[in-house]
This record gives C-alpha cells, sequence and structure tokens, in this order.
C-alpha cells in the first residue's frame, strides 16, 4: 500500500503542476479545504471515491494516469466492526476527515422513535440533542413521515470566504446563471460577487441607512434593494448603474421579484405588502392584513401568489392579481412574540417553508394552510430558508451560528455549516444551478458551501 500512496501523491503533485495550480487552487476547484490537498499530497489521506471522480473531472484524466487505482477505499484500512456506512461517506467536495471515524464519535447514528400519528427522531451532535418531530396539522400528509438513516455531517470552514463588508450581511441573492452573487448588508452597500474568482464586481452605494434586503431579478439584468431608509432602489446588474428609487415613507423589510421581472414586490414596516411596476415605480397593489412590520415576501413560482410573514407572528398567501388574501398561517404563534422571520416556496409551488425566532422551521400545504412538518435542530431563532431547486432539500440559516440543511420529504439532518463561528447566520442562499450554497451573517463575511 506504501507504493500505491507515494505513486498517488507523485501524480497528484506532477498533474497540479502541470496545471499550474497551487494547493489553494486546486482545493477551490474541488470544493475542499487547503489542509486536504496538502493531506493527500503528503500521503497521510486518500480522496474519497466521489472525490475521485472529481479530481478525475478536474484534470480531464483518469483513475489510472493520476495513480488512483490500486489506492484502497477509506472502509478498506478499518477493521470491519469500525467501517462506516456508505450512506455516511462525504458527498464531493468535502474533507475525508468529515466521513472519518473521530466524527463518527463526535456524530452519532440516529435513534429513531415512533408513536401513532407523530414521529421523532434524536440525533446527537456534539454534545447537543437534535429534535425533529412530525406533527398533524388540519390535514395530515396522504403518506407516512418516512425516516432517514444518513448521519448529519459537520462543516467547520467553507471552501469560499468572501470579505467585503464592515458590518452585518443580512441578505444574499444569486444571479440566474449561478456566477454571481449580491449581498446586502448593514455597512448600507451592496455588493456583487464573482463566484469563481471571488472577485467584488460592483459596489452600489446609494442607502443611507441598513440594508434589510436584495433580489437579483430572473432574467438577470437587475438588482433590487431595501433599506431602513424608506426606499427600494433597482440597479444595473450588467454596468451597476443606479436606475430607481421608490419610497412608500416605511422601511423596506423585504423585497422580491414577480417570476417574469416586470414588477417588485415589498414588504415594509407598516405591515403591507406593496406591488409595484419596476420600471417606473408605480404602486399597483397595497395589501392590508397584516397587524406588524413585514420580514420577508416571496412570489409563487407562477407569479399568482405571494407569500409574507411578519412580525404579527403569521405567514400569509396573497393573490398576486387582485390583492385578496387567500388564508393565514399561524404554527409559529405562541404566547411569547415570535416573529415570522423566513418564508419560502418550494420549487412547485405546493408547499411554504417558514422559519421563526421559536427556533423552527416549519412545512405546510400551499393550497390550504394544513401543516405538513416542523423542523427542530436549531438552538436559537431562524433567520432564513431556502429550498434547492429540485425541491429534495431545505436549508435554515440561525442566530446559534449554523446553517442546517434537511431532507424536505423525509426529515433527514443532513449538513451542519459552522463556518461563521458562533455568531448569528442572518441569510442563506441555494445557487440556481442546485450545486452551491451560501451563507452571511455578523461575521460580515459571505461564505459558499458545497449542496448535498
Amino acid at each position: 500500500m506504501r507504493d500505491a500512496t507515494n505513486h498517488f501523491k507523485e501524480c497528484l503533485r506532477k498533474a497540479r503542476k502541470q496545471k499550474n495550480w497551487s494547493q489553494e487552487d486546486l482545493a477551490a476547484r474541488l470544493g475542499v479545504e487547503v489542509a486536504t490537498v496538502k493531506r493527500w499530497e503528503s500521503g497521510k489521506n486518500f480522496p474519497h471515491p466521489r472525490q475521485r471522480a472529481k479530481l478525475c473531472e478536474v484534470f480531464e484524466t483518469t483513475n489510472e494516469k493520476l495513480g488512483l487505482e490500486d489506492i484502497p477505499s477509506p472502509n478498506q484500512t478499518l477493521p470491519e466492526e469500525q467501517r462506516i456506512p456508505e450512506h455516511a461517506h462525504a458527498p464531493d467536495g468535502l474533507p475525508p476527515s468529515v466521513s472519518s471515524i473521530q466524527s463518527q464519535s463526535r456524530i452519532s447514528r440516529r435513534m429513531v422513535v415512533t408513536g401513532l400519528g407523530v414521529l421523532t427522531a434524536v440525533g446527537v451532535l456534539g454534545g447537543s440533542i437534535v429534535w425533529l418531530t412530525h406533527s398533524q396539522g388540519k390535514q395530515a400528509p396522504s403518506r407516512p413521515f418516512a425516516t432517514s438513516t444518513a448521519t448529519p455531517i459537520l462543516l467547520r470552514t467553507a471552501p469560499f470566504v468572501y470579505y467585503g463588508h464592515t458590518a452585518t450581511v443580512v441578505e444574499l441573492a444569486w444571479s440566474p446563471d449561478s456566477k454571481r452573487i449580491a449581498s446586502a448588508s448593514f455597512d448600507t452597500t451592496v455588493h456583487v460577487w464573482n463566484v469563481a474568482d471571488r472577485s467584488d464586481v460592483y459596489l452600489f452605494r446609494g442607502h443611507t441607512q441598513i440594508l434589510k434586503s436584495v433580489a437579483w431579478s430572473p432574467i438577470g439584468d437587475r438588482i433590487a434593494s431595501g433599506s431602513q431608509d424608506l426606499t427600494a432602489r433597482v440597479w444595473d446588474a450588467v454596468n451597476g448603474e443606479h436606475l430607481l428609487l421608490y419610497s412608500d415613507g416605511n422601511y423596506v423589510n423585504g423585497i422580491a421579484w414577480a417570476p417574469d421581472g416586470k414588477l417588485l414586490a415589498d414588504g415594509s414596516g407598516d405591515g403591507t405588502v406593496r406591488v409595484w411596476n419596476a420600471t417606473n415605480g408605480k404602486n399597483i397593489y397595497v395589501y392590508n392584513g397584516h397587524s406588524n412590520y413585514l420580514t420577508k415576501v416571496r412570489w409563487s413560482p407562477d407569479g399568482k401568489r405571494i407569500a409574507s410573514g411578519s412580525g404579527d407572528q403569521t405567514v400569509q398567501v396573497w393573490d398576486a392579481t387582485d390583492g385578496g388574501n387567500s388564508y393565514i398561517y399561524r404554527g409559529h404563534f405562541h404566547s411569547r412574540p415570535y416573529q415570522v422571520t423566513a418564508v419560502a416556496w418550494s420549487p412547485d409551488g405546493k408547499r411554504i417553508a417558514s422559519g421563526s425566532d421559536d427556533q423552527t422551521v416549519q412545512v405546510w400545504d400551499a393550497t390550504d394552510g394544513s401543516h405538513a412538518y416542523t423542523y427542530h435542530g436549531h438552538t436559537e431563532g431562524v433567520n432564513a430558508v431556502t429550498w434547492s431547486p429540485d425541491g429534495k432539500h431545505i436549508a435554515s440559516a440561525s442566530n446559534d451560528g449554523t446553517v442546517q440543511i434537511w431532507g424536505a420529504t423525509d426529515g433527514g439532518h443532513i449538513y451542519i455549516y459552522r463556518g461563521h463561528g458562533n455568531l448569528p447566520v442572518l441569510t442563506v442562499a441555494w445557487s440556481p444551478n442546485g450545486k452551491q450554497v451560501a451563507s452571511g451573517g455578523k461575521d460580515t463575511t459571505v461564505q459558499v458551501w458545497q449542496a448535498p
């Protein structure tokens, strides 16, 4: 095995140098830590099978030419009773140490307890208990809540970290082609980043108070931002020019584009949802129904409905054509004043996920408002939720310093990202191509992670 190890590390070094890449360059292309590449090149670790496939893809070569043919699977080097199940292997781009035996000692297998009408999954992560419950709402799902055998993977370092803001990053938005990220911050600016080389493309200045929201148009040509300076602004995403200033005299806490890119909806500090023309700023509808300030607003994928979250502890769904209120979801209602901080439509428009200061993520039927699932895993308030483009996963960001990835249909606890330390994470956004997840928070950074 020593000969195979030496052969692999020499082949890897040679291939990297032929490309004129540093170890940092290779790590970025693979989506792994630099330390992982160093361990491979020193012969201390082997890449996992999926990482080997990624290596071949990056170098445009074969297992044989990279010296990977004779490298044993990590499981083959362990006694059988210590081998990690296949489902626990790290996915593409993750450091082998994440799914090592040492990691398994930190993250135990989930125990599943079932009862009549209720299923509770318990996992132990770093000494803390993670609960996942499925409660019956007004209309229970027609199929039973499935269990997941996957073990959540803990990541502490993001492959890409963007520095540039000088205050909390409050919201992120991907360009439709997944090549750029717009970030809004309490420092009153919007940055536009190039994901490939981590360069700062544009810096939008114009707001005079902290920003609360940012959204990239579905067409990709414009970016909208909302601020506590009582204005929303629209910017040209191609050349960085300021295009439009809109104000309704209230904080703009949330902003969202209609799927056709013609209209914008904003969630206002006065508890209203306002829909206006994204070209000339003309008001079209004002939706009144919330009894407290708005936090988030989102259009349905078909453009026919709008969902809004509020400090009044409700999520409300509106008819986007006439402003009629469809129904009110009160699943986050408590005796304590927990605001609804996040709402997100599933890609097929059939479900809505919402997050709250009550530390939960709830999923419910978007047609009748019936409750489907509640995810309990965060230890502090949830600030943001987002669906994967294929609708299979949900990501949530929290004041507990984590981004957590869940199975949208089986409740499986998949990833826990801790790259922001113990500081609150205020925003999370899934790239449109489904390959990456971006997060931002109080540490002032934007971090980009490999998606499941």
